[in-house]
């Protein structure tokens, strides 16, 4: 398969971008490789530079697919800068449709769109236990919303074009690759970079809320599962067990430091933050075939090993 990848040097592309590598797919990627939002400036040059709204009509009628994964992130960061967000998220993703629907007056024939989602549509479901693709989306966020944006906009787009498309909501995701120099760019990173320069993970509120961490490798497995799959529509990509927030600050600060470097609970709310938020992943074991391998315990340990080896 030829398959155009947004977002193919961020922190899920590249790793998306190496499985369909290592099966032998041709991949086309674009990225901005913005500093800002990727950790790391643009020294290797990805295969295009560009916005995900701007591919060529050449590249549109060669792929077989197109796995979007570019957007802006931060829950945060989405409240203080909401032109960013809906100009890189919602815009973006509206030219992005708008080009392969001129591609496919000229010829191509596309097989799948994947949308890369969030839990974060969900908003604060106000209930603790799991959230299945049915609970009402109330997103909490400007981020949020741009995320049900993209994959309203994708689905729309699709049946209106008799193209398959697969919207992900991933729900939390942590690994390697992850920027710890960017705020925004998850809580285990932010935890990470803390504890490597001697400082106290600062953890909001009490530190119990739950979240449902998920290894980066098999958020990019369940990309490629999305892409095989026949399924259409949205689909939970989580693991269905709950984390205290200062349970992984903890173990982070165990693998990282020995338990040496303790967390400081702040007892202090965030705009945009959600209390609990677990995922419920049977639609996504029924219809995809994927569930998550990586076990927390286990995820945690080799994404402390690896930040460890990296200094």
């Amino acid at each position: 398969m030829t398959i155009i990848i947004t977002g193919a040097h961020g922190f899920i592309g590249t790793h998306v971008t190496r499985v369909l590598h290592e099966r032998g797919d041709a991949v086309l990627t674009c990225d901005l490789l913005e500093p800002r939002v990727h950790g790391r400036t643009p020294t290797a040059l990805p295969d295009r530079m560009c916005h995900a709204g701007a591919l060529p009509y050449a590249d549109l009628r060669a792929a077989d697919a197109i796995i979007h994964l570019a957007a802006q992130v931060g829950v945060a960061d989405s409240m203080d800068a909401p032109e960013r967000y809906v100009r890189d998220n919602t815009a973006d993703t509206v030219a992005l449709l708008t080009d392969w629907s001129q591609a496919l007056r000229l010829g191509a024939k596309p097989k799948a769109l994947i949308v890369a989602s969030s839990m974060s549509v969900y908003g604060d479901p106000g209930v603790y236990g799991y959230v299945n693709e049915a609970h009402p989306v109330n997103p909490a966020s400007v981020y949020g919303l741009t995320k049900y944006d993209q994959e309203r906009l994708a689905l729309l787009w699709g049946a209106h074009n008799g193209v398959r498309v697969v919207a992900l909501r991933l729900f939390n995701v942590y690994g390697l690759g992850q920027a710890l120099t960017n705020p925004y760019t998850g809580v285990l990173a932010n935890f990470a970079n803390w504890l490597l320069h001697g400082e106290r993970p600062r953890v909001y509120e009490d530190g119990q809320q739950t979240r449902d961490f998920i290894a980066v490798e098999d958020v990019a497995r369940a990309v490629v599962a999305a892409l095989d799959s026949e399924a259409t529509g949205v689909y939970n990509i989580c693991t269905g067990t709950p984390t205290t927030i200062l349970g992984a600050a903890e173990a982070l600060s165990h693998h990282l430091t020995n338990g040496m470097v303790t967390p400081q609970v702040l007892g202090v709310v965030r705009s945009g933050d959600i209390r609990h938020c677990i995922g419920d992943p049977r639609a996504a074991a029924r219809d995809l075939g994927f569930a998550a391998q990586v076990p927390f315990s286990v995820g945690i340990e080799r994404y402390a090993r690896g930040l460890l080896a990296a200094r």
